[in-house]
């Protein structure tokens, strides 16, 4: 009866964070996006993806590990707010000076552009953190409420732009909503700078897992990296729009990795062999489905939502989703081999698939622009799924003979 209780409470935290993903980007894909691309154009639409792009790389890279660290040291350490709140800070400075490196080697520095930009970044960095109050307590309910906040945020950033015709008011305004929201109901912001003696250790894993998904991050966006310096803005548009279904796909790494790290870090001396075997079958059949709907819906999509877009290649359509739903599934795997062994895996994969990523993207795409481009990113995705694959095996199988040896 326990077992069956638990299995709906997972199947219904699992429930509330679907809706709140498929909530806060069908405002984004579906509405805030396409609005925006149609006032602005193709090409001035382009140059905003690459702004977003660096926000996209750094906030999910920082935000997310320090979330994830909280959460994975819950039960090993005692910690306080303060340790997670100057964490935040460092990487906050970090990225800043991670935004004006970035917008001087593109030739787009401004005072102005890096101030805002900065502002964003930050602002999103802590927005990324801030669910983990409901992580942690594993109310998913509460969870659902912060992303429905976000939503409206959105929506009402959306207005303030169409009033002062400048985009950067959506971000600022839906990135500042649930934050505050946070603040005013929630707890891991009170006594802020209050730190206890584990506050190194936080750090030290935080940053090696920010060093982690700065890696996965850069690799996702490296779309509008290099397509924006080795071909054009419009590349970036179209790569963007053929993306897109498999990337909402991929997000779904989101709410199905915080239901799994909450329930892992919390009885992770269960995970053998079997759940491991079990959690990559079930994956496999997600993501076939996934990859059909992703397919068939981009086309669809493209012509309803992004018409001055539409007519692309079918075969890059397939690539890319193939793409993204590979990376998906790394991604899950990830996760379930963070809960299995150090965090120095995560680096060690994700280091060199970049390596791979960055040498084979810039090569193809010099040859075959943006289809060179997709067929470096489907070979780099398939290598850091089968690297992450074997070595929870590796893992798994560990943990089976420990649990076996382990006196009754």
């Amino acid at each position: 009866m326990e077992k069956q209780i638990k299995k709906k409470a997972i199947a219904g935290d699992l429930l509330y964070s679907m809706v709140a993903l498929v909530l806060f980007n069908g405002v984004l894909q579906l509405i805030v996006y396409p609005l925006i691309n149609r006032e602005m154009g193709e090409s001035a639409f382009g140059d905003v993806l690459y702004l977003i792009g660096i926000v996209s790389i750094l906030a999910p890279s920082f935000g997310p590990a320090v979330n994830n660290t909280r959460l994975v040291l819950q039960n090993r350490l005692e910690t306080k707010n303060g340790d997670y709140n100057f964490t935040l800070l460092l990487f906050s400075g970090l990225s800043v000076a991670a935004v004006v490196v970035i917008l001087l080697f593109s030739r787009q520095l401004s005072l102005m552009t890096a101030i805002i930009l900065s502002a964003i970044t930050i602002l999103t960095i802590f927005r990324y953190y801030s669910d983990v109050e409901y992580r942690l307590k594993i109310n998913y309910k509460k969870y659902l409420v912060f992303y429905v906040i976000l939503s409206i945020g959105y929506l009402l950033g959306l207005g303030a732009y169409y009033l002062t015709k400048n985009w950067v008011w959506v971000f600022l305004i839906a990135e500042a909503a649930p934050i505050l929201f946070v603040i005013l109901r929630g707890n891991i912001y009170k006594k802020a700078f209050q730190c206890s003696e584990n506050r190194k250790a936080v750090l030290r894993d935080s940053f090696i897992l920010a060093l982690s998904y700065l890696l996965s991050y850069s690799m996702m966006n490296m779309d509008r990296l290099v397509l924006m310096n080795m071909v054009s803005s419009d590349a970036v548009s179209q790569y963007y729009v053929l993306s897109l279904i498999g990337k909402t796909v991929a997000l779904l790494v989101g709410p199905i990795s915080s239901i799994m790290i909450s329930y892992l870090s919390k009885f992770s001396d269960m995970m053998g062999k079997k759940l491991y075997l079990k959690i990559i079958i079930l994956m496999a059949v997600l993501c076939a489905a996934f990859l059909v709907v992703a397919i068939v819906a981009t086309p669809i999509f493209i012509r309803i939502f992004y018409p001055n877009l539409a007519g692309q290649p079918f075969f890059l359509i397939v690539i890319i989703n193939i793409s993204q739903i590979v990376f998906f599934a790394g991604s899950l795997l990830l996760i379930v081999v963070l809960t299995l062994s150090s965090v120095k895996w995560q680096l060690i994969i994700q280091g060199t698939y970049a390596v791979l990523l960055t040498i084979l993207s810039v090569l193809f795409t010099h040859y075959w622009a943006i289809a060179g481009f997709a067929l470096a990113v489907l070979i780099s995705n398939i290598y850091r799924f089968m690297c992450t694959l074997l070595i929870g095996l590796k893992k798994s199988k560990e943990k089976n003979f420990a649990i076996k040896e382990a006196p009754n």
